[in-house]
């Protein structure tokens, strides 16, 4: 994105987020725009398409009639037979001891919370955030793997239906063997044919689930994070590229959201393409998961996409493939440890964390994890990391605190930079639409930081301002 698209979207999207005044101070960063007012979009009316949720029971193996001259061929009957025999042993031995486990340690949020679980480096995985987090309404997914498409069943002719049911059924054979999809065995499952992509094996698990599927669009993140829906997605778009299905539980009014996003998060793709952490900025409640993520954050070019978890999720739970366990007590969590953990595989056996085990060693709790996934899972070992974001110096969750603003930069510094050694050590900094913004000291009122803000613009912070955080989020305040 140029840097003038980048300036633009700060200010429409708060123009466009508000219904009176919008102050620009044309002296200072453009991170002196203030709401005076927010106004929340309308929700979306959905209207329930009958043919996707047959599709979707189609896919998952379930007779339901409509497709009847498909359920009468033996290719069909093979996939029925060996989908129900897979999931039923999946189930009793994952699913149901997972859904009492995250259960008794009270893993799964309120219907109330209105929360988004954000799943880096899914894939398809909706099954194991569905089982985890049944209460979210939102999903976020993304992975490297096309979104694809869902075919007329009807107009298909056996030629092509039968090697998709066969390859359908071959696909989940990580997950129902290991917990885990493999990215280089899914790139080979979706290489032609009609299955071309995650859309169904999402469809297949949701289904098997229980829910009902409502509607499925396609969609392209336009230069500001907004979902754009489109009839076909392109191959040849530049664009971040995915899918969202509605959903709701067959025993629950409550209709859910689920996005899956095609996109390498990188620092290189992402400094590229910040549309994605626009996107992803503007869900609340977040709650992070997850498993077999090739250590991926524990290497420096997917930092921006470690500080999105880190700065925006309330909780977060995990296996020893996601962040660094060391890196928690760094950014202020708490945790809690579940399972055994003795070795890495043989590929990433640097990876291994001593004070994880000594984590787990020392923890006087109930540890035992009745259930097996992930990597080490070929050990009947599997660990789990329970993280908490603490609120600061255990102040009230609705009090604000107020700091200085000093700069912001598509460059994440060292808090110790030279740019900051005429200000005192209080250096802190948010990652907020795809910028590291840069704080200095904090205090319970603007009064308090008036000091602050005089010492910032006397080290050449001419910019600065002051600036207020509410639960750790930053709030705008009226233009004075």
């Amino acid at each position: 994105m140029k840097s003038s698209h980048k300036i633009l979207f700060i200010i429409i999207l708060f123009i466009a987020s508000c219904n009176e005044e919008v102050v620009v101070n044309n002296n200072s960063q453009i991170d002196t725009v203030f709401i005076i007012k927010e106004v929340k979009k309308p929700k979306e009316t959905i209207i329930f398409d009958t043919i996707i949720n047959k599709k979707a029971e189609l896919i998952a193996g379930k007779s339901l009639n409509y497709y009847e001259n498909i359920e009468q061929k033996s290719f069909y009957k093979n996939h029925q037979k060996a989908t129900q025999k897979s999931w039923y042993n999946f189930d009793i031995k994952n699913i149901k001891p997972i859904q009492i486990w995250a259960n008794k340690e009270n893993i799964s949020i309120s219907e109330n919370e209105n929360s988004t679980l954000f799943y880096p480096f899914s894939g398809p995985d909706i099954l194991y955030a569905i089982t985890l987090f049944p209460n979210c309404e939102n999903y976020i997914l993304f992975g490297l793997e096309n979104p694809g498409t869902i075919p007329d069943f009807k107009s298909v002719n056996d030629s092509l239906l039968e090697p998709y049911f066969e390859n359908l059924t071959h696909s989940i054979r990580n997950l129902n063997r290991f917990g885990y999809f493999v990215t280089i065995k899914m790139k080979y499952d979706f290489r032609n044919g009609l299955l071309d992509g995650v859309v169904h094996i999402i469809l297949f698990h949701l289904s098997l689930a229980d829910n009902i599927v409502l509607d499925v669009k396609p969609f392209y993140l336009d230069n500001y994070g907004n979902e754009i829906y489109v009839n076909q997605l392109s191959d040849l778009s530049k664009n971040i590229e995915g899918i969202k299905i509605w959903f709701r539980n067959k025993n629950s009014n409550k209709i859910k959201t689920l996005y899956y996003l095609q996109t390498d998060v990188s620092n290189k793709n992402l400094s590229d393409n910040m549309e994605f952490a626009y996107f992803v900025s503007k869900f609340e409640n977040k709650i992070t998961f997850m498993k077999s993520a090739s250590y991926l954050l524990f290497n420096n070019s997917f930092d921006i996409i470690k500080d999105i978890i880190l700065k925006q999720s309330s909780i977060i739970l995990q296996d020893d493939t996601g962040l660094p366990y060391k890196e928690f007590a760094e950014n202020n969590f708490t945790t809690q440890v579940y399972g055994n953990y003795n070795r890495t595989i043989n590929i990433y056996k640097e990876k291994f964390q001593p004070d994880l085990k000594t984590a787990l060693k020392n923890e006087i709790r109930d540890k035992e994890l009745p259930f097996r996934f992930g990597y080490n899972n070929r050990f009947s070992e599997t660990v789990l990391i329970l993280a908490k974001q603490q609120k600061a110096d255990n102040k009230t969750s609705d009090e604000i605190i107020y700091k200085i603003q000093l700069t912001m930069l598509w460059d994440k510094l060292d808090l110790t930079d030279s740019m900051f050694s005429a200000l005192p050590p209080s250096i802190d900094y948010y990652f907020d639409e795809g910028y590291y913004k840069y704080t200095l000291g904090l205090e319970y009122s603007e009064e308090a930081c008036e000091p602050l803000l005089e010492l910032a613009h006397n080290a050449g912070f001419t910019d600065a301002f002051i600036a207020a955080f509410e639960n750790g989020n930053r709030i705008y305040l009226p233009h004075k």
